[in-house]
């Protein structure tokens, strides 16, 4: 924890928090307490607005910072170079200004935080006369952060209209909110059983035509992260996938099924079928990883698109396969 108390956390205004302060538990819960510790600590910064704060908080590894909103494409941002998401978190306060923000629903691991939230934002324009702040305004989504040992790797945001918000029901599905759920839930486990058959057909059917889908890139050449938006891009990346790898077994280790997103974290086991860069992964050995997906539901039952990131590929020693 050294890197993160030399970044000089917690900050002297930290928001409310369980895990505010210089925590040193011993054993398996400490990663977790760290992983939560940095994460909180990013987030209580834009809290505050302060902006190198944020800065300071990136991780010197990769660095993804993505914001997509399925109703608004116009709100699209995907920052993959390093630079990037230094150069929009320093002109962030051009355009808005965070008041609070409340998590209602989180779940921590010791290499993410996603979390479900509500912010007060203020909106911020200029012109020749100087800066103005407008009237504040709630807004609603998902936060997935990813974080390393000196820091936060990824920021992911997934928003959703606000007239769109808090549906009684979706057009075509069941109107009991129960059996919505259930319904969602059963077609997530079908998509996964689906990359274990190799299916590209049956995993498409899962998904609108226009699916757009931001994940770690593991079977291809090119940047950490991957942006494929449609069914041939997406249909391109799962035949990259299964000329690598067959998947061997998906295990959900974390999942949030609600009316309009489903959140899940799953440890993928597969073998390799060619070298895969950067793992170190020879053609036949049994490896896995694991991934975390912003999934969001669409009326017609399919999934409109998700966003998601993933722990290296490591191959698994023979005792283990």
């Amino acid at each position: 924890m050294d890197s993160l108390n030399s970044k000089g956390w917690p900050p002297e205004r930290q928001r409310v928090s369980s895990f505010v302060g210089d925590v040193r538990p011993e054993g398996e819960a400490a990663s977790v307490i760290h992983s939560i510790g940095m994460a909180e600590w990013h987030i209580g910064a834009e809290e505050t607005n302060d902006v190198e704060r944020v800065v300071k908080s990136l991780s010197e590894k990769n660095t993804l910072h993505a914001r997509r909103n399925f109703d608004d494409p116009a709100y699209d941002i995907l920052d993959t170079e390093y630079d990037q998401p230094r150069v929009r978190y320093r002109g962030s306060r051009d355009y808005s200004e965070t008041v609070h923000s409340t998590s209602f629903r989180q779940v921590a691991t010791d290499w993410y935080l996603f979390s479900e939230r509500s912010w007060l934002v203020r909106p911020v324009t200029a012109d020749e006369t100087g800066r103005h702040v407008g009237e504040a305004y709630r807004a609603e989504g998902l936060v997935l952060v990813h974080t390393e040992s000196d820091g936060i790797i990824g920021e992911m945001v997934l928003t959703r209209d606000a007239v769109a918000a808090r549906p009684t029901a979706f057009p075509g599905l069941e109107a009991d909110y129960t059996r919505d759920l259930e319904t969602a839930l059963h077609r997530h486990d079908a998509l996964l059983a689906a990359y274990v058959d190799g299916n590209i057909d049956t995993i498409l059917e899962s998904f609108a035509n226009d699916y757009s889908m931001l994940a770690r890139n593991y079977f291809s050449p090119g940047p950490h992260a991957v942006d494929f938006k449609g069914s041939q891009e997406v249909r391109g990346h799962l035949s990259n996938m299964f000329s690598a790898v067959d998947v061997l077994g998906v295990t959900v280790l974390n999942r949030i099924v609600t009316e309009w997103y489903i959140f899940a974290e799953m440890d993928w086991r597969i073998r390799v079928k060619a070298p895969l860069e950067d793992s170190g992964a020879e053609s036949g050995n049994v490896a896995h990883y694991r991934t975390t997906a912003m999934y969001r539901r669409s009326g017609n039952g399919r999934l409109a698109g998700e966003l998601g990131y993933g722990t290296p590929i490591r191959t698994l020693p023979e005792a283990a396969k």
